[in-house]
C-alpha cells in the first residue's frame, strides 16, 4: 500500500484531478531521465482545499503498449470531436483518422515519436498520385497540428504520460508543393479555353427552300384548330 500527496492550487485543480485518475486509474513513478518506473493502482482519493491524498493498491506492471494505444485512441477521439465542431462530414473526418492509422502502423510508433524522416519514408515509397500525396500530407500535417496545439492541452498530456511531446512532421522542406492548378492524372486533364477555341468551328446548318409563309419564323402553321369557346 502506497500513499501520495498532490498539491492543489484551486478549488478547479480537484475535479481536473479526479477526472484525470478515473480516466487513468493508475500513478505512476518516474526515474530521472523522466521514464516511467512503476505504476500504482489506485484504490481511493480523498481531496481537501489544498491536497489530494490518493491510495494506490500494491505495484501493478507497467505496459506501455496498452497504455500508449489508451493514449493514442484519446487524442483521435479528440481530434474527430474537433472536426465535427468544425463542420466537417463525418466520411471525410473518418478517412482522415484511418490515415493516421495507417501511419502510426507503418512507422510501429507513437505520435510523441514521430519524425519527419518516417513521413518523408512513407511519401517516398508510397507509389501515389501527387494529389493523393498531398492529399495524405494534410491529414497528417492537420493532427499533429491539433496534437501540438497547447489549446487542446495534447502536448503537456502526452509529456506526462508518455514522457515526450508530439512534434509536427510535415513542413514546408519535406511535404509536396501545389505547383499546378490541376493535381490529377494527365489524361484526366480537363481541357482549357484555349484548347477549347484551337478545336474547328462545327458546321454551320442551312435550310435549304425555307419561304417566308405560315408562322411568322417561317415554320409552317399548325393543322390543328383552335376550339372556339
Amino acid at each position: 500500500m502506497q500513499s501520495f500527496a498532490f498539491t492543489i492550487a484551486d478549488p478547479e485543480d480537484a475535479a481536473r484531478f479526479e477526472a484525470e485518475i478515473s480516466r487513468d486509474p493508475r500513478v505512476y513513478t518516474r526515474d530521472e531521465s523522466g521514464s516511467v518506473r512503476k505504476a500504482y493502482e489506485v484504490s481511493s482519493i480523498t481531496t481537501t482545499k489544498s491536497l489530494a491524498l490518493v491510495t494506490a493498491d500494491g505495484d501493478a506492471p507497467f505496459s506501455p503498449g496498452r497504455h500508449y494505444s489508451a493514449l493514442f485512441g484519446e487524442m483521435l477521439d479528440g481530434w474527430r470531436r474537433q472536426q465535427q465542431a468544425r463542420r466537417l462530414t463525418g466520411p471525410f473526418t473518418e478517412g482522415r483518422i484511418r490515415l493516421v492509422r495507417r501511419f502510426r502502423q507503418f512507422t510501429g510508433a507513437w505520435p510523441w515519436q514521430w519524425t519527419p524522416a518516417q513521413a518523408g519514408e512513407w511519401i517516398a515509397g508510397g507509389g501515389w498520385a501527387h494529389s493523393t500525396v498531398r492529399s495524405y500530407e494534410g491529414a497528417l500535417a492537420g493532427f499533429l497540428d491539433y496534437a501540438c496545439d497547447p489549446r487542446h492541452g495534447w502536448a503537456s498530456e502526452c509529456e506526462q504520460r508518455a514522457g515526450a511531446r508530439p512534434v509536427q512532421v510535415c513542413h514546408e522542406g519535406n511535404a509536396a508543393v501545389h505547383a499546378a492548378g490541376y493535381e490529377g492524372r494527365p489524361e484526366r486533364q480537363p481541357l482549357t479555353r484555349v484548347e477549347l477555341q484551337a478545336f474547328p468551328a462545327p458546321p454551320t446548318i442551312t435550310w435549304f427552300g425555307r419561304r417566308r409563309r405560315g408562322g411568322r419564323d417561317g415554320w409552317p402553321r399548325s393543322a390543328t384548330r383552335r376550339c372556339s369557346r
